[in-house]
């Protein structure tokens, strides 16, 4: 399974900010098993989807 996300620009709501975060939440938990792995992206990269999801 591939979870794809950020933990600090895709907060929309502030509820969700901090100790909330379930992209956060799941790092902690899950960081230093052999079944896990983050990678970091250096450009991020919008699809067109998420473009027109934006005039929503």
């Amino acid at each position: 399974m591939i979870l794809d996300g950020d933990t600090e620009s895709q907060v929309d709501l502030i509820e969700y900010d901090g100790a909330n975060n379930g992209m956060r939440r799941i790092s902690k938990i899950f960081r230093g098993h052999d079944f896990y792995g983050e990678v970091t992206l250096q450009k991020i990269h919008r699809s067109k989807i998420a473009e027109l999801a934006n005039l929503l």
